[in-house]
């Protein structure tokens, strides 16, 4: 069931992370875009608005998994929201 739900998750990461960048085709194709970014991040201007979307995407997604991982019963699982209780 968590892994069904992590599933879930990252499929609603993906198409909120697809608005900004397509060419992105997981969701776990975004830890590569989040090190790239931080890779040259010291050498660069604040972000884009578009970047800081992408990584505050990311960071949400990364603690709704520790969330999911977190739950103990089969109705807390079923019962987790990937869009509410997300803060996406």
């Amino acid at each position: 069931l968590k892994e069904d739900k992590r599933d879930e998750l990252k499929t609603e990461g993906l198409t909120r992370i697809q608005q900004f960048m397509p060419a992105i085709q997981t969701f776990d194709d975004l830890k590569l875009v989040k090190e790239q970014y931080l890779s040259v991040k010291a050498a660069s201007r604040s972000a884009t608005t578009a970047m800081q979307a992408i990584i505050d995407i990311y960071t949400a997604g990364v603690a709704g998994i520790a969330a999911i991982n977190a739950l103990t019963t089969e109705v807390d699982i079923k019962a987790f929201d990937v869009v509410n209780d997300v803060a996406w």
